[in-house]
C-alpha cells in the first residue's frame, strides 16, 4: 500500500470510529441538524425554482438570464471555497499537531501534503455541493430535462470542486511562503477586501433602482452589465455554467 493510500485509510477509519462513538450519545444533536439541514436545503430549493419560474416572464432572454444566474452563483461559490481551503490548509498545514507528527514520520512530503489537502477538499467542498443540488433540480424541474441530466450534472460538481481546493492550498503555501509574519494579517485583510468588494458591488446594485423601475426590462439589463464580470470565461465558475447548460441541451 502506498503512503497516500495508508494515510487516507487511517483518517477515514478514524473519521468512521467517531461518528461510530457519537452517534449513540447525540441523537438529539443528530435530529436537530439534519431538521436544519433539510429546512435549508428546501427553503433554498423553492428560492430557486421560485427565480426560475420568474425568469420565463422574459422569454426572449430566459436563457441569457439563465446563464447569468448560474455563473453569479458559482463565481460567488468559488470565492467562498478558495477562502476556506485557504484557511483550512494552512491550519491543516502549519498549525496541525498531526502534521508535525507525520513530517518526523519517514512519509514523503508531498504524500503529507496530497493528504492535508483531500481533507480540505471533503470538508470545505462538501458545501458546494449541498447549495448546488437545489439549484441543479429547480433548473432540471423547470426544464422539464431528462434524469440523465441530474447525474452529468453532478459529475461536473464533483469535478470542479478540485479547483477551488487546489488554488486555497496554493494560496496557502504562497502566503506562508512570502509573508511568514503576517500570514494571519494577510487573511484577514483579504478576506476585508472581499466584503467591501460585495459592499460596493451591493451599493453599485442599489443604485440601478434610481435609474430605472424595479424589474423592468431596462432594469435588468443594467443589473446584467454591473455583474457582466462573472461571464468572464478565465473564471472556473463560467466554465461549469457552459458545461451545465449544454448538458441541459443534450438531454
Amino acid at each position: 500500500m502506498s503512503e497516500l493510500a495508508l494515510l487516507l485509510k487511517t483518517r477515514s477509519r478514524t473519521i468512521f470510529n467517531q461518528l461510530t462513538l457519537a452517534l449513540p450519545e447525540s441523537k438529539l444533536k443528530i435530529a436537530v441538524i439534519s431538521f436544519a439541514i433539510v429546512g435549508f436545503w428546501w427553503v433554498a430549493f423553492q428560492l430557486f425554482r421560485g427565480g426560475f419560474f420568474f425568469l420565463r416572464g422574459f422569454p426572449d432572454m430566459v436563457d441569457w438570464l439563465t446563464g447569468y444566474l448560474f455563473a453569479l452563483f458559482f463565481f460567488a461559490l468559488t470565492l467562498m471555497l478558495i477562502i476556506s481551503n485557504v484557511l483550512i490548509s494552512y491550519m491543516a498545514l502549519y498549525k496541525s499537531q498531526e502534521t508535525s507528527f507525520l513530517i518526523s514520520m519517514p512519509f514523503k512530503a508531498g504524500n503529507i501534503f496530497l493528504y492535508n489537502l483531500s481533507g480540505s477538499l471533503v470538508f470545505s467542498s462538501w458545501s458546494f455541493i449541498f447549495l448546488g443540488m437545489p439549484l441543479i433540480i429547480a433548473y432540471g424541474i423547470n426544464r422539464h430535462l431528462a434524469w440523465e441530466f441530474y447525474p452529468v450534472a453532478f459529475g461536473l460538481f464533483g469535478l470542479f470542486v478540485f479547483i477551488p481546493a487546489g488554488l486555497g492550498a496554493l494560496l496557502a503555501l504562497l502566503i506562508a511562503r512570502f509573508f511568514p509574519r503576517t500570514r494571519r494579517q494577510l487573511v484577514i485583510l483579504i478576506i476585508g477586501l472581499i466584503i467591501i468588494g460585495l459592499i460596493f458591488l451591493f451599493i453599485k446594485l442599489s443604485a440601478i433602482r434610481h435609474i430605472a423601475s424595479p424589474f423592468s426590462e431596462r432594469w435588468v439589463y443594467e443589473i446584467l452589465n454591473k455583474l457582466a464580470f462573472c461571464q468572464n470565461p478565465l473564471f472556473p465558475g463560467y466554465w461549469i455554467t457552459q458545461a451545465i447548460m449544454a448538458s441541459a441541451i443534450i438531454m
